[in-house]
């Protein structure tokens, strides 16, 4: 009887602390996370999920929700509802990843920045994951909890005779919005950037691998 209860015991500790690692985590992360907003000079604006990267205003997200047009222009919209013009400093088809730099001024205080995993070669299948999105600027940021569920995978990609390579299979459930979202480990750190997910409820999406 003891050693059972103890058994129990044991495994309820160890769900808290689960529990309480994914809180700990959601809090560090979701300051980073904001909405990318395209805005071309007609048309309908595209939005999508980044995450700061740099406390001086580096943002990732994904390369395709950027709009192909000379008349475009870039925002971000932060947790605390602030929006900030920013420019874009590189673009990555291959890898579908978009850099953007916040025109920073002294009005603009420094960013509280998402981490980044030190190497890939931490990322192991079987990993706990959190994938965040932020698909309504003036809702809250939406996460959830998934696994590592494969890696060095490829996709088609969006144009014909195209693909992706190296990505990160995910098990979790995704929207279209959590494109350019980042996913993160149990540390807080970044290992990938959401790129695609299934056309059905399967659950299962792919991120572009990124570290330090």
């Amino acid at each position: 009887l003891f050693f059972y209860l103890g058994s129990w015991t044991s495994t309820r500790d160890d769900a808290m602390s689960v529990q309480w690692q994914i809180r700990s985590t959601i809090d560090a992360v979701a300051p980073a996370i904001v909405t990318v907003t395209a805005t071309p000079e007609t048309g309908e604006p595209i939005l999508g999920t980044g995450v700061i990267v740099k406390a001086d205003g580096g943002v990732l997200t994904s390369r395709h929700i950027l709009i192909d047009s000379p008349k475009v222009s870039y925002t971000i919209k932060t947790q605390d509802g602030k929006i900030y013009p920013m420019d874009l400093i590189n673009r990555d088809t291959v890898k579908d990843l978009a850099y953007f730099h916040v025109r920073m001024d002294k009005s603009v205080p420094p960013f509280t920045p998402a981490k980044i995993v030190l190497s890939q070669a931490l990322v192991k299948r079987g990993d706990m994951i959190l994938a965040f999105g932020d698909p309504v600027p003036d809702k809250p940021v939406i996460v959830t909890q998934g696994l590592v569920s494969s890696l060095d995978q490829s996709i088609s990609g969006t144009t014909p005779g195209s693909s992706l390579s190296g990505l990160i299979e995910i098990t979790t459930q995704l929207q279209n919005w959590y494109s350019g979202g980042p996913i993160v480990n149990l540390s807080g750190e970044i290992i990938g950037i959401t790129t695609a997910l299934t056309g059905n409820s399967a659950g299962i999406g792919w991120a572009t691998p990124i570290d330090r």
